[in-house]
């Protein structure tokens, strides 16, 4: 059982495609899940990261709701979640379930802005 229930922003993206100019494209849509309060992982927990993820502003939360990891093999990006407004958004890296309880442990990592 969670809690204290946040509001969290997911955007979730359809099957994509490769253009011409090599970047990945995806039409998306926006809703509102319930889960925790995100928070910082610890030392240890940002080890079990992938190597590419441990210097990034990584987060975990917990929630009922339908969260997904990106598949290659569908051709899908993993969803987008954020709990400011949709000002920062942060990629789903790993969904665990947890505990007895009905709910999953969900990893995230800030996306990197495009510069």
């Amino acid at each position: 059982m969670i809690l204290t229930l946040t509001t969290i922003t997911r955007k979730r993206y359809a099957s994509g495609s490769r253009g011409t100019d090599g970047r990945w494209s995806a039409t998306s849509s926006t809703s509102n899940i319930a889960g925790s309060e995100p928070q910082t992982l610890s030392a240890q927990e940002l080890q079990m990261l992938p190597e590419g993820e441990r210097n990034a502003d990584s987060r975990v939360f917990f929630t009922t709701a339908d969260v997904r990891t990106s598949s290659q093999h569908d051709g899908v990006e993993a969803d987008h979640v954020s709990w400011d407004s949709g000002t920062t958004y942060y990629r789903v890296l790993q969904v665990e379930p947890h505990g007895l309880y009905d709910h999953n442990r969900v990893t995230v990592s800030r996306v990197r802005e495009a510069g």
